[in-house]
């Protein structure tokens, strides 16, 4: 029994080997029916020995077929989980740059305006969001930039609907104008640093200087000793350690050092900053051209009043008029106070061109106003000339005080013009014509001072300009100020040859020689004006307006 039982127990495990084998080999004959591309190898073959060719033909064409697919959907879902993470910082982002402008604002309606503090926050949080993305995607970098245009529009959209644009007769400029005027201004110079420190610039440009850089130490060195060119290269080395990081504090980096600087700004990121600063500095000469507004109103009131000063000095101590002591102490409360308000600690240099822009327009505002209201008042005595070359005196001190000569690398040019309007007082017409042909002075000024000169004198009817016209002075100043020199000439011109002249023949009998001497004197004026209209120095700027070379003498003082 125990040996059958063992043969029994034997054979079972064989007997179930066996009915295992024959549906091992039911379900391959059934996989090689529905897969004949395996039919060229057996299935037992393929069974028994799994790293067969079969399977590694399989494995192969998986590998090569689809890695390129299977990469890409990698890729895609990357993509897709870094979007999500790069959203989601966005807004944290955004959060972040509005905070600081919704603390500006928040007390306005108790009258609270931005300060320097606020300004100063919200500039940390600019460079802190480009600091942390630097070294991030071109793609995110450009986003971030963006939104930090975004922020800055937001904050200038806010500051347009705090200050006031227009200038108000009887009301003064108020108060939150100046504030916000600064907080522009230390924006425009945070952004100014950004723009330096991860700002691109022209690599071609930078090895070409380099070059001619290097040609020219060479050709030093082969005049120099050699004590001279160790000295020379202990100074070039000093210099190339201090200068070697490149980028802040407004230093231009280097061609060597850019290697080193890997966390440089995309184009496109730069130019959405730099969009960001014209809209800023678009808003911060509106507040300015407030300023300006204001201050030439009452520039135009005080030195009206010359057409009403008697020119006559009683007491020989009292070496000014009426208007001009007005206009002395105006100037010194405009420079004391109205211009100290929008003075920025450490300015960019282009709020430092704002302001000498204001400056010189100003002062040539006086200058240019002045003389053509001194040039309209006829029959003018020997003391009324003195007196008048006496304000001019007192006109050139209040120019200084509003822009300085040392502000500027030349001085402006109306001081020159002063200096040839004092000169031709004590002229006669001839004389007049020869030296305001070799000035600078203007020619509608000149003009002006000859017509009123004649007026009544040689020529026996009213040539002042605006008592010819039949108008007001008032009128007739807001009228030289909407109109450039050419068409204010030809219009004088025309005044001449047709009014006067015409006034002249229909008048009262006159002499052969009194007509002969009129006719010669408005001659002098008409060969004046065509003169002035052929030459190319008169331009077609408004009158009173500031000349075009004021651009460069502000480039140059700044640099």
């Amino acid at each position: 029994s125990l040996s059958s039982s063992s043969s029994s127990s034997s054979s079972l495990p064989h007997s179930t080997s066996n009915d295992g084998k024959s549906k091992l080999q039911q379900q391959e004959n059934q996989e090689s029916n529905k897969a004949p591309a395996l039919n060229a190898k057996s299935p037992s073959s393929a069974l028994s020995s799994p790293s067969s060719s079969a399977w590694e033909d399989d494995d192969h064409d998986d590998l090569e077929g689809g890695t390129d697919g299977g990469v890409a959907f990698m890729d895609i879902k990357l993509k897709t989980l870094l979007s999500t993470y790069e959203l989601a910082y966005l807004k944290v982002v955004i959060a972040r740059l509005n905070h600081p402008i919704k603390t500006m604002f928040a007390s306005v309606s108790s009258g609270r305006y931005p300060t320097d503090a606020d300004a100063d926050l919200f500039v940390n949080t600019l460079n802190s969001t480009i600091a942390n993305v630097r070294v991030s995607s071109e793609e995110l970098i450009v986003q971030v930039a963006n939104r930090m245009k975004q922020a800055i529009n937001l904050l200038l959209a806010n500051a347009e609907d705090q200050v006031e644009l227009k200038a108000i007769e009887g009301r003064p400029i108020p108060r939150k104008n100046h504030q916000i005027y600064k907080c522009l201004g230390i924006v425009e110079k945070g952004v100014d640093r950004i723009l330096v420190e991860y700002g691109h610039f022209d690599e071609q440009e930078a090895l070409a200087a380099a070059a001619a850089e290097g040609e020219e130490e060479e050709e030093v060195k082969k005049k120099e000793d050699p004590k001279q060119q160790q000295q020379h290269r202990t100074q070039t080395t000093q210099i190339a350690k201090k200068e070697g990081g490149g980028g802040g504090g407004g230093v231009r980096p280097s061609s060597g050092s850019k290697k080193h600087n890997n966390h440089l700004l995309p184009v496109k990121a730069i130019e959405l900053l730099r969009q960001a600063q014209v809209a800023n500095r678009a808003l911060r000469g509106g507040v300015l051209d407030v300023v300006l507004s204001k201050a030439k109103a009452q520039i135009m009131k005080m030195i009206e009043q010359i057409h009403n000063e008697a020119f006559y000095r009683p007491n020989p101590t009292k070496t000014t008029s009426k208007y001009m002591r007005r206009i002395v102490r105006w100037s010194e409360t405009f420079a004391r106070e109205t211009l100290s308000r929008y003075k920025i600690s450490n300015p960019a240099p282009v709020v430092i061109m704002e302001m000498q822009r204001v400056r010189l327009e100003l002062g040539n505002y006086v200058a240019s106003t002045f003389m053509r209201n001194a040039s309209l008042i006829s029959g003018l005595r020997e003391d009324a000339k003195l007196a008048i070359a006496s304000d001019v005196a007192q006109l050139e001190a209040v120019l200084h005080l509003i822009a300085p000569k040392e502000s500027f690398a030349f001085p402006p040019k109306y001081y020159a013009d002063l200096r040839h309007f004092k000169r031709i007082l004590f002229l006669d017409e001839k004389a007049i014509v020869e030296k305001a042909l070799d000035t600078s002075l203007e020619p509608v000024v000149t003009t002006q001072f000859l017509l009123s000169r004649l007026s009544n004198r040689a020529v026996p009817v009213t040539c002042v300009p605006y008592k010819a016209l039949g108008t007001s002075i008032g009128k007739y100043n807001r009228w030289l100020q909407s109109h450039d020199s050419k068409i204010i000439l030809k219009r004088l011109e025309k005044l001449v040859d047709e009014e006067i002249r015409s006034k002249i023949r229909d008048g009262r009998a006159l002499s052969s020689a009194s007509m002969k001497q009129a006719n010669s004197s408005l001659g002098l004026v008409v060969e004046y004006i065509g003169k002035c209209l052929q030459s190319s120095s008169t331009t077609a700027t408004s009158f009173g307006s500031a000349p075009a070379s004021s651009e460069v003498i502000l480039q140059q003082s700044v640099s």
